[in-house]
């Protein structure tokens, strides 16, 4: 087995740097021929894989975050059909929040090389979506409103680790900023007053939030889940819920599943995909079925 290995050496504060021996020691122990390739920025990474023949390996891992993914993703999808590689994760980011639908665990190098060395993969859907003059995919979520401005602030915060997506939230519940969004999908219009929208290829986002416990990442539908304008009181009441997935029972959250949206705003918003800071309103998004297949944890 040979693979090719993306390695953002800046993940989680530098952490995943440290962890650079013991994992190249986990490829040895496994039988794992592997080509190390240490990221110095997102742009880097997705010029060299999209320089690199990948027909000579069997598989193209991503260690790091889901921004790091997010490169990967998007340079595998610039391949023709017939170039692209399973794609494994090793997650040692802030967030990790694709690996846990992979059956995989945040930080466990170890058992991430283990499921590379045994080699199941499944085919899963990926988002696209079309901001100014550019196409860009995503396999996790894609969200804006308050859940961009929460991202932002969990950016700055990494050297404090999961817990800076809850700080983020407590601190924008102070400074909500309602808008009206349209939202067109499937043959359907809704136009909401809202806190915020995620467009959802899996359940988590950020750290161990569960914002669309149903999401299947092998569908060929986007989970939809909106926030409607509500109280700081009552978002800070309903926070918890969203650990266990149970927010989505309560009458402020508004879900539905599509296989394509337009998505406009009066003002442009910001948008964040899978841990970047990319793109605004307004947004055509598509579900591409089972476009790309990944290395899943099948123990």
């Amino acid at each position: 087995m040979k693979s090719i290995v993306i390695y953002n050496k800046f993940a989680s504060i530098e952490k995943a740097e440290k962890r650079i021996v013991p994992i190249k020691e986990s490829f040895r122990k496994h039988n794992i021929e592997a080509k190390f390739f240490f990221a110095e920025n997102a742009q880097l990474a997705f010029q060299f894989i999209s320089d690199t023949d990948l027909t000579q390996f069997d598989n193209i891992i991503s260690v790091g975050g889901d921004g790091t993914l997010f490169q990967v993703v998007n340079a595998s999808m610039a391949k023709a059909p017939e170039e692209r590689r399973p794609i494994g994760v090793i997650p040692l980011g802030t967030g990790n929040a694709f690996c846990r639908d992979l059956g995989l665990k945040p930080n466990d190098y170890e058992l991430a090389v283990k499921a590379i060395k045994q080699g199941v993969t499944k085919q899963v859907d990926v988002g696209v979506f079309r901001t100014g003059e550019h196409n860009l995919y995503f396999s996790n979520i894609l969200g804006l409103g308050f859940v961009t401005d929460v991202a932002k602030t969990a950016n700055k915060l990494k050297l404090l680790g999961k817990i800076s997506y809850t700080l983020g939230v407590l601190y924008h519940v102070i400074f909500l900023k309602p808008f009206d969004v349209t939202i067109e999908y499937d043959g359907k219009k809704v136009e909401r007053e809202v806190i915020f929208v995620e467009v959802s290829n899996t359940r988590y986002t950020g750290s161990d939030f569960i914002m669309a416990p149903n999401a299947i990442i092998n569908d060929g539908l986007l989970d939809v889940t909106i926030l409607l304008n509500t109280s700081r009181s009552k978002i800070l009441r309903s926070l918890p819920k969203i650990f266990t997935g149970t927010h989505i029972h309560i009458k402020e959250i508004e879900t539905f599943r599509a296989k394509q949206l337009k998505i406009t705003t009066e003002q442009p918003k910001t948008l964040t995909t899978d841990g970047e800071i990319i793109g605004a309103t307004p947004i055509d998004i598509n579900c591409l079925p089972k476009e790309l297949d990944f290395i899943i944890n099948d123990v």
